[in-house]
């Protein structure tokens, strides 16, 4: 498995574990009624911990789709290798 395969199946866990919904890359905030702005706040949170990393307040705000979320985490992983 690759890397990037790999990563998005962990985002992919995130995302089943707050919203309970499978997702997929094109999916953005409010596409799924469990998917709203608390819950987009607990999705970063989890990838913080989940990853070590830390987003910013205004990656907090502006992230809101899957593919948003899976670019960042990825560019951040391959900083700390």
């Amino acid at each position: 498995m690759t890397q990037e395969k790999f990563l998005f199946n962990e985002i992919k866990l995130v995302f089943q574990k707050i919203i309970k919904r499978k997702i997929n890359i094109k999916n953005k905030i409010y596409d799924f009624k469990e998917w709203d702005s608390l819950a987009n706040f607990n999705i970063l949170l989890l990838c913080e911990k989940k990853f070590k990393l830390k987003f910013t307040t205004q990656e907090f705000s502006k992230l809101n789709s899957v593919k948003e979320i899976y670019n960042l985490v990825k560019k951040r992983s391959k900083k700390k290798t």
